[in-house]
């Protein structure tokens, strides 16, 4: 049946429209550059040359019907008697559009493997990889040649003493929460501070004991059945040794994360699983450091044992110890809230230590009140041992290394995420990079290194680094005097902890908590995302009730079978043209008319977008792969009967060859195909990989439809994501000709291609369906 000539120049109006959107994406992409190489190159063989291309890769010549700007394959010759291809706005647009397109479904060869074209061969080649290596993975190598001691040697002197000031009772304070000696706080502390200013990429961050980790490590060798204190009251050797193996392990796994650059596997731990575990962990070491104010033991673990100790035990309940305790932290609340300084004259108070001073205030009334005498009412740490401590491997088998492993495996990953989170915000604030993969490498070595030197696992920690800040830290060198100060005290003045009272640290440790307590983050997430809200909520009660390590490893586990589910069930759209952009006030009736060549999801914006009749353009938000192929076919099958698809196979419909246009359609009423759809755009911007299950579910896909007598188009779709289809030959039975760069080229092809009155409909709008 021949066209009729409104038809005829309704097509040509079209095939015009088409011509400037095709020229339009071509300038688009020009000033952008070589769009595909910015997703990792293309993939050979996408090209709707054909037969036309030549082989010495001269100008490309393509035959008009190999492109998808073809006549409309049920479209029969004009009135005239001349052919389709013979049209006038064909050859309008036969030269350089079509060069256009072809660029884009031209995808050029793989890049040829290069091996290493400067592969060390003489002396001075290996001296400058080993250069290379140097300041790659030891970045004191990098900015000590060129450090700046008149602008910066100042600031880090101070720093780095403040800080040293600031570690000391903070190091024994955490110590004691592992329940080991508080010298190990102080030799951790020294350890960790001088190998993180060797290789650490952050110039602000105190690594040492840190509270978390060390409630961690508490948990861990006491699940072992070991106590750490023999039955006269000492040191258990084996919960010290047990403390220092454990170092080794996770300095093991950090180097190892660090090494084959596995950093990113901390983003399992998720901030709402981070924010509940660090909540329910402060409770948890506030009521374990109870011991030491009330002057009897509390159990910890869970928040059932330590309520029942305290109940339990509340018949030796210390007086002198309580008012103490309270009053250290009554003290170290009127520092924070800087009660001192509000007179001018007083300002310098600021700057002091605070901790410090009240250590040495507590220390100078235990000694004054003669408390070393009354060793029931106030216990004092008493002897502590001088000297740096002496080289020696830790105390490892295959069996420590087993018991440890999970443990080992849960203090990386918190203490790693609570060392990057706090550099990340002093590297913003003063406009640095941090690299999380030397991140590991340093943390790793200054826990493998300290196992040899009796020390416990260590992490940066946020208290320590703010105030190595405040007071002028501008390299790592101010961590490096840190260090060297700590070795000073531990050679020189240890004698003067002997009248330390422990309720003192065990204040210290409790105000220092409360602020890890992060309700705030919990009516945020109350009001932003409850999925979140519930996660976080899930390990809070979880760590409370079953332990700091299982809850954990159940925050985990939940943040990785959300991640799963995500993955496996992604938003998927249905997207309509728009139609309205907000109407002009002096024209409104003119802007309801009007439609544009952008497409928005019709659930979200019903108001502004619509269908266009026939056409189900579908938007799939991830990556097409084993976990959500099926998921991809159900919900375009569904949108594909919403839409008005049918699904049985009429008898008369024509199933084309591979690669080759349909040429009859089923046989349908006016009525019927009106509503029918006849083409499906796969919209692919948001797919970047395609694995082989989501290959095969596509060649179904193909198959199922194509005995509908629909056609199935791809817009949008990465150069990755070609590449895959290419190799996976889907590319090629859906026709490469089928591949648009935009959605609206798609569209419009598709309203070409179905010939006859549904051409028309093309200004017509659909209401959205349910």
């Amino acid at each position: 049946m021949s066209q009729q000539p409104e038809d005829r120049a309704q097509e040509d109006e079209l095939y015009r429209e088409l011509a400037q959107s095709v020229r339009n994406h071509a300038a688009v992409r020009e000033g952008e550059g070589e769009g595909d190489d910015a997703h990792g190159g293309a993939s050979p063989g996408m090209n709707g040359a054909g037969e036309g291309r030549e082989a010495d890769d001269k100008k490309v010549t393509i035959t008009q019907n190999d492109v998808c700007l073809a006549v409309p394959d049920t479209a029969s010759a004009p009135p005239d008697g001349h052919p389709a291809g013979d049209s006038p706005v064909q050859a309008e647009i036969s030269g350089d559009v079509t060069a256009l397109l072809n660029d884009f479904h031209d995808l050029p060869s793989k890049k040829q493997f290069r091996p290493l074209q400067h592969f060390p061969k003489r002396w001075d080649d290996f001296k400058a990889v080993g250069l290379w290596c140097w300041r790659e993975y030891v970045p004191i190598g990098g900015w000590l040649p060129t450090y700046n001691w008149r602008k910066d040697g100042v600031g880090d002197l101070v720093a780095g003493i403040t800080t040293a000031c600031f570690l000391v009772p903070q190091g024994m304070s955490y110590a004691l929460v592992a329940n080991l000696e508080p010298v190990y706080g102080l030799y951790s502390a020294m350890v960790s501070t001088i190998v993180y200013a060797l290789l650490g990429s952050s110039r602000q961050l105190a690594v040492g004991p840190v509270a978390i980790v060390s409630i961690l490590t508490a948990e861990a060798i006491s699940e072992l059945g070991i106590d750490p204190k023999l039955s006269d009251g000492n040191e258990n050797p084996l919960y010290t040794s047990r403390a220092i193996a454990l170092a080794f392990v996770v300095g093991i796994y950090s180097l190892g994360l660090g090494l084959f650059r596995l950093g990113f596997l901390v983003n399992f731990l998720g901030h709402p699983v981070a924010s509940g575990f660090t909540s329910a962990g402060a409770i948890i070491i506030g009521l374990s450091q109870l011991k030491h104010v009330v002057g009897y033991q509390v159990d910890k673990g869970t928040i059932q044992k330590s309520f029942e100790s305290i109940i339990e035990g509340a018949e030796d309940f210390s007086w002198q110890s309580f008012l103490m305790g309270v009053l250290v932290i009554f003290v170290l609340w009127l520092f924070k809230r800087n009660f001192f300084v509000k007179h001018p004259k007083f300002q310098w108070i600021r700057r002091l230590p605070s901790q410090l001073l009240v250590i040495i205030f507590a220390t100078l009334i235990t000694w004054a009140a003669g408390f070393q005498n009354k060793p029931a009412k106030i216990k004092i740490i008493a002897a502590v041992p001088d000297g740096i401590p002496k080289a020696q491997a830790p105390d490892i088998d295959s069996n420590v290394f087993a018991d440890l492993a999970v443990a080992g495996g849960t203090i990386t990953l918190i203490g790693f995420m609570e060392s990057i989170a706090v550099a990340e915000i002093y590297a913003t604030k003063n406009d640095y990079s941090l690299i999380p993969n030397q991140e590991l490498i340093a943390l790793g070595a200054c826990n493998l290194l300290g196992s040899m030197f009796s020390c416990y696992p260590t992490a940066g920690g946020f208290g320590r680094t703010a105030v190595n800040a405040a007071a002028g830290a501008k390299t790592p060198l101010a961590s490096l005097i840190t260090g060297l100060v700590l070795a000073l005290v531990l050679a020189f003045l240890t004698s003067l902890f002997y009248y330390l009272p422990k309720p003192s640290l065990g204040a210290i440790v409790i105000f220092a908590v409360v602020g890890l307590f992060d309700w705030q983050e919990m009516v945020h997430l109350w009001h932003v995302n409850k999925r979140d809200f519930c996660t976080l909520m899930a390990t809070f009660i979880l760590t409370l009730t079953l332990g700091v390590e299982t809850g954990i490893l159940i925050g985990i586990g939940i943040s990785i079978i959300l991640i799963i589910h995500q993955s496996a069930f992604p938003y998927t759209a249905v997207l309509g043209r728009v139609h309205k952009l907000g109407a002009p006030s002096e024209a409104p009736e003119a802007a309801e008319d009007q439609v544009y060549p952008f497409y928005r999801d019709i659930r979200r914006k019903k108001d502004i977008a619509s269908t266009v009749p026939g056409v189900v353009v579908f938007r799939f938000d991830a990556d097409l792969h084993f976990a959500n192929c099926n998921f991809f076919k159900k919900r375009l099958l569904e949108e594909y009967k919403l839409a008005g698809g049918f699904t049985g196979v009429e008898a008369t419909t024509t199933v084309p060859a591979r690669g080759k246009e349909e040429t009859d359609s089923p046989v349908l009423s006016v009525q019927e195909q009106e509503n029918a759809v006849h083409t499906i755009v796969l919209e692919f911007s948001s797919v970047t990989r395609v694995d082989s299950s989501a290959l095969a579910v596509l060649k179904k896909v193909h198959a199922y439809y194509r005995k509908r007598g629909v056609r199935l188009y791809v817009a949008n779709a990465k150069a990755a994501a070609r590449d895959d289809l290419q190799r996976g030959h889907v590319a090629q039975m859906y026709g490469y000709t089928h591949f648009f760069p935009s959605v609206d080229l798609a569209v419009k092809r598709a309203l070409l291609s179905c010939g006859g009155s549904m051409s028309r409909s093309y200004e017509k709008t659909t209401p959205v369906h349910a």
